[in-house]
């Protein structure tokens, strides 16, 4: 997981291609909005086998010839519990249940599913594959992706394995993949139809997949990256800032890039630290001709950045990467910053700004003298920041800033928040210099290059994250969209402001 963590943010901001990848807000909303049916792969080369009514006596056979084969498969269970996906509890005709009762039976799943899994179930496959009637409202505010299926095997209703098999060959494999509706109780499906179904796709160089891996949304939860450190060109000459560098992912980034004879500033609130890991470092590579150097500062107290940028400064007079590694996160909510704000605030987004507000010049003047896009701010941000906001985003009018939440994660998601939004504006103000703004959520392990869309993309964070996604209801003006890019203008105001006072400090 760290490593992945690391050459993903390596890919951000040292891949060649500037091409956008999607944001997880951009996936959902484009792809699968909560409340909406997929009936079929939304990509070619792909098969997502899908089982309903289980689990029964041939389950184990079917996982067995699935595992054996090195295929996917999807589950959608029923009755008792235990899987991946999930029908309802009893297997009713959910199109003529009410709302209410639809509720009931969901939620008595969910509960189980908490209860064995720790977490509840994404994807609803109804029975009957009914969607009418309460359904798809009941699954827009349950939050839940409905999937149908865009084949019928016909094995309910007594077709044989290969009538069944017929129906896959008139609908081809070519184009974008097919989604199946089959039983795993019946064993002409288990030990016929599906060994057939994996040979059949191994000879049109379709590959078995999940329901969520047949679609872009599966780029929220990626493979291991094809981009690694050995990847990573020759960086002499080149100058990287990395905060939190003298741990976790940090360190490895500065590891990596060092290795690759890059200057390295290893940016941490302890000197004892950064001297730790620069000694370490140093005897991993010893042959690296790059340079390490200390940054001590402290993000949470904006008067350390303004000397930590004048040292650095005197030494060097180029930056080609600012890497915003550096966070806190789940901090006891009473905890503050030095200036007094709240600490993931501070620490997250505060801080950050500062920093790259006093770097600017250098990047400017990197960027000019400097293949065009080579000169990049990588800004670490978060998918938790697709809970934003929980409850409504509350704005202390009287102090100009956000309030103190009693949650602490509800904290650092507006943290994330802010990230994501001082991102795409140095995005906008920086395009015309050759310098890229981008996005790094390390919990998704997704890039983001924000360019012509970006305003999208922020508009799409905005409407995703303020309506009843997350079982909030809006209540006034404040809970609404208009709400939500309200706060984040006041936020970034807010953002600003502080920083700039701190640098005067």
């Amino acid at each position: 997981m760290l490593v992945n963590s690391v050459v993903a943010v390596l890919s951000c901001a040292l891949g060649a291609s500037a091409a956008a990848i999607p944001s997880p807000i951009d996936l959902i909303r484009r792809d699968h909005p909560l409340g909406t049916v997929i009936t079929k792969c939304t990509k070619p080369g792909v098969l997502a086998l899908a089982f309903d009514d289980g689990p029964y006596q041939y389950t184990q056979k079917l996982v067995d010839t699935l595992n054996a084969a090195g295929a996917k498969g999807t589950f959608f269970f029923t009755g008792t519990l235990y899987g991946q996906k999930v029908q309802v509890v009893t297997h009713p005709h959910v199109g003529n249940l009410g709302a209410s009762q639809l509720q009931t039976e969901l939620t008595r799943l969910e509960d189980a599913y908490v209860n064995i899994f720790g977490k509840k179930p994404a994807y609803l496959r109804p029975p009957y594959l009914e969607t009418y009637g309460s359904v798809m409202n009941v699954a827009r505010q349950m939050n839940y992706v409905v999937v149908t299926n865009d084949i019928d095997s016909g094995d309910w209703n007594n077709q044989s394995p290969q009538q069944s098999q017929q129906r896959f060959i008139q609908a081809g494999a070519g184009g974008n993949g097919h989604i199946p509706l089959m039983h795993e109780t019946y064993d002409s499906t288990v030990s016929v139809l599906v060994p057939w179904l994996i040979n059949w796709a191994k000879q049109n160089n379709l590959r078995l997949v999940t329901v969520v891996r047949m679609s872009t949304a599966s780029q929220m939860f990626p493979p291991c990256p094809k981009f690694t450190d050995k990847d990573v060109p020759d960086q002499t000459g080149k100058v990287h800032i990395v905060t939190g560098g003298a741990s976790g992912i940090g360190f490895e980034l500065a590891r990596i890039l060092y290795q690759k004879n890059a200057t390295v500033y290893i940016a941490a609130r302890s000197e004892d630290r950064i001297t730790s890991a620069i000694k370490t470092i140093q005897e991993k590579c010893q042959n690296s001709k790059g340079r390490l150097e200390a940054m001590a500062l402290d993000l949470s107290d904006l008067t350390t950045i303004k000397p930590a940028v004048a040292k650095f400064m005197a030494k060097d007079e180029r930056l080609d990467v600012l890497f915003h590694n550096a966070g806190v996160m789940a901090t006891p909510v009473e905890s503050k910053s030095a200036q007094g704000h709240e600490l993931q605030m501070a620490t997250n987004a505060l801080g950050p700004f500062l920093l790259t507000k006093l770097l600017e010049p250098v990047l400017l003047h990197t960027a000019k003298h400097s293949s065009s896009g080579s000169t990049r701010i990588v800004w670490v941000a978060s998918i938790m920041a697709l809970g934003t906001p929980k409850g409504g985003i509350v704005w202390d009018t009287a102090a100009g800033q956000p309030s103190l939440l009693s949650d602490s994660f509800a904290n650092y998601m507006q943290s994330k928040a802010g990230v994501i939004f001082l991102a795409h504006e140095y995005a906008k103000q920086l395009k015309k210099t050759g310098i890229i703004s981008m996005i790094h959520a390390a919990h998704g392990e997704f890039g983001l290059a924000i360019f012509d869309g970006g305003a999208q993309f922020v508009t799409g964070a905005m409407e995703f994250s303020s309506g009843n996604t997350f079982g909030t209801t809006a209540r006034n003006a404040s809970h609404s969209r208009l709400g939500w890019y309200r706060y984040l203008i006041k936020a970034n105001r807010f953002i600003v402001r502080m920083a700039q006072s701190g640098s005067r400090s």
